[in-house]
């Protein structure tokens, strides 16, 4: 497999059968420290199902004594993984901070478009930007930041102790979002604690009320207020992970799905799905006859009063 963003010197190691392995896996690998010397300086991986965004490891490290080896993200994630811990005494306050920043921004939709084999590289560009602008709000430094994606293959991650293979069998009926060549949104439920319905009891089909985030979710959002239509949408699909949590996708469009995560099964707000009564008159050519017969009578019961009357 010819691919950028396999790792320097990755040698791919063939599968059981000495077929070429699937890469269904990625982690995103990034550095980020301060201009000025002695601020923040930090590290970390995520390494993530490409098929549902679902992160199965992750490191994340900050420090404001750097001591240790440079942190280089072209190396190997399990190579970086050794490292990160090495760059400097372990700075609580600004990993719990900065932790939950990029939880924010790395939504399961964004891990998924990463591995994308067309548009990824920009992607990526335009997750760094909001990445690190949303670092130097956090921390209010000027903030460099350095990012990188790798490919992982089905055999590493297993090797690695990171799959549960009953729990990560391919299911036949459930349909790998990366297939999908088109844009991916994230959702934000929408809860209806007394009429709704249960994640769980979803079916595909069912028609449910989200937000839309992001540049392309507000676009599609004042495209159909203008238009005077709701922002409910169709279930595509409903996935309950082994952690208990859910991952809903909903068909924005043919050229957009819509993805949402919860983590408790929560009731969400649904559409009437009950069509409107249309009242349907038909008229055969046997009731045009009677009418018309019945109009002829009373114009001749009108003619004769009137002679009557006249005599």
């Amino acid at each position: 497999m010819d691919d950028e963003r396999l790792a320097e010197g990755a040698e791919p190691s063939l599968d059981s059968e000495g077929a070429e392995p699937k890469y269904d896996y990625g982690v995103l690998k990034g550095y980020f420290y301060t201009p000025r010397r002695g601020d923040v300086y930090g590290a970390f991986y995520f390494l993530f199902d490409g098929t549902n965004g679902e992160v199965l490891d992750k490191v994340f490290w900050t420090t404001r004594t750097p001591s240790g080896p440079p942190i280089n993200v072209s190396m190997g994630w399990r190579e970086l993984g050794k490292y990160i811990p090495l760059m400097g005494t372990y700075d609580k306050s600004f990993t719990e901070k900065l932790g939950t920043v990029v939880h924010e921004v790395l939504s399961s939709a964004a891990c998924v478009s990463l591995m994308r084999p067309i548009g990824a590289e920009e992607f990526l560009a335009g997750l760094r930007e909001e990445l690190k602008t949303a670092f130097e709000r956090s921390t209010h430094y000027f903030m460099d930041l350095e990012m990188a994606m790798e490919l992982v293959s089905n055999n590493d991650v297993a090797a690695a102790g990171l799959l549960n293979t009953e729990a990560n069998a391919p299911k036949q009926e459930a349909e790998d979002v990366r297939s999908f060549k088109g844009t991916f949104v994230t959702c934000l439920p929408i809860i209806d604690p007394t009429r709704g319905k249960a994640i769980s009891d979803l079916m595909p089909g069912d028609r449910v009320f989200v937000k839309l985030q992001g540049e392309i979710g507000e676009i599609v959002q004042k495209y159909l207020a203008a238009r005077g239509e709701g922002l409910e949408f169709p279930v595509e699909s409903v996935e309950k992970r082994e952690q208990g949590t859910f991952c809903v996708i909903f068909k924005i469009s043919d050229e957009i799905r819509g993805v949402m995560t919860s983590t408790k099964d929560i009731r969400l707000s649904m559409a009437s799905v009950e069509p409107k009564r249309r009242i349907n008159i038909k008229v055969g050519f046997d009731d045009v006859v009677f009418f018309g017969a019945i109009g002829v009578a009373a114009l001749a019961i009108v003619l004769v009063i009137r002679l009557f009357l006249l005599s």
